[in-house]
């Protein structure tokens, strides 16, 4: 935070006087990894899918709650210099977060369901056109199955999702469900098992009715406990369809990644890698993700992890994020960081910011914009 600080306070003094044009401090290209990590032999039978490393492109799913906040948002999702500026990262896909309940179901006082969707409809167009896989999420019940009807909700919801997209680039790709189970940090029962493989099998064939290129579009499934490695076992897939994976997060250790954030509760507490126990709980996550792919022969993607990137030093956010990227480039496992940007900070609010998670952060007042240097070197193992 301090360093962001006194970056932000230098330019603001060298730039004052020349009015600064967009792009002002911005940083140079990171381009593609300079690493190579050998994949493991032993998953040789698993298809290789066809991108490697993305990020999270959030906001359409932050207004659940409110419609306010996507205003904010709506210059980086519909603008296709985002998606240009990710590609140039080195990023070849991106997690686009969409509230599909808010768009198709919730009363609509500020957007109607096309206003909302044509958002969508653009930032995954320009996504393509700059050369980007596109995961479509279904982002924000995560207590779906809490009351009866949520399960043919959702599959409604996804017939009409399908065919807005059915004759969309198969580098459009469908993650029809994000972390069941999961409630503010606490697991709860909202589905069973058996609930959670029902409802997935009902969405693949939504989905592939809808015919034209939905018939081999890549569908993301999930893990229940908010997409936990640790749940693999119980899950149970339509074999005989051929284009699917399945979807790990991973933010352990918790009292790393997630410290000092206001909103998850733990301002003001900061703790190094070392303090908490380093990264051995993600090499048994791993192993489990390994023994999945081995058996089923269905690949995995872990389209989820992060960590305060404001509070540790630069070595533990070095040594966190290359170890996550090692383990997935030995598995072969795509791998995106979550999230691109954390919120539209402005002159005047940017040290509130809600979620330092952010890879990319601009003060729009004065066109300033910066990549996290440090955090995307680590993930392309540079």
């Amino acid at each position: 935070m301090a360093s962001f600080l006194r970056k932000r306070v230098l330019c603001m003094i060298l730039a004052l006087p020349l009015l600064l044009s967009p792009g002002a401090c911005a940083g140079v290209p990171s381009g593609g990894s300079s690493a190579s990590v050998q994949r493991d032999a032993s998953l040789s039978h698993v298809p290789t899918l066809p991108f490697s490393v993305g990020v999270n492109v959030d906001g359409m799913q932050d207004f659940s709650d409110n419609y306010d906040r996507l205003p904010y948002h709506l210059d980086s999702l519909t603008s296709a210099d985002t998606y240009k500026d990710i590609r140039a990262q080195g990023f070849d896909h991106i997690r686009l977060a969409v509230n599909f309940w808010r768009a198709y179901l919730d009363d609509k006082d500020q957007y109607t369901t096309e206003e909302y969707m044509s958002i969508a409809d653009t930032a995954v167009r320009h996504a393509l056109d700059a050369g980007l896989y596109v995961m479509l999420n279904f982002h924000g019940w995560f207590n779906i199955g809490d009351n009866p009807e949520d399960c043919d909700v959702c599959v409604s919801l996804w017939d009409k999702v399908a065919e807005r997209y059915k004759d969309y680039d198969t580098r459009l790709i469908f993650e029809p469900i994000n972390e069941p189970w999961y409630d503010n940090g606490k697991a709860r029962p909202y589905l069973s098992d058996q609930k959670l493989n029902e409802l997935q099998a009902r969405l693949i064939q939504t989905i592939r009715s809808k015919g034209s290129k939905n018939a081999e579009r890549l569908i993301i499934c999930c893990t229940a406990d908010g997409n936990k490695a640790w749940k693999l076992g119980a899950l149970e897939l339509p074999m005989d369809d051929g284009h699917l994976a399945v979807a790990i997060h991973e933010y352990e250790p918790y009292s790393f990644t997630g410290q000092d954030l206001r909103w998850a509760g733990t301002e003001g507490q900061k703790i190094t890698l070392s303090e908490a126990g380093g990264i051995a709980k993600t090499y048994y996550d791993f192993g489990a993700i390994k023994q999945f792919m081995r058996t089923t022969g269905i690949p995995v993607v872990l389209n989820e992890f992060g960590m305060n990137l404001d509070s540790p030093s630069k070595e533990d956010v070095t040594a966190y994020l290359r170890g996550i990227a090692e383990q997935c480039r030995e598995l072969g496992i795509p791998y995106a960081y979550w999230q691109y940007r954390g919120g539209n900070y402005t002159l005047f609010n940017w040290w509130s910011r809600d979620n330092e998670f952010a890879l990319y952060r601009e003060i729009h007042f004065f066109g300033w914009k910066e990549w996290d240097r440090v955090a995307l070197d680590a993930i392309f193992l540079k």
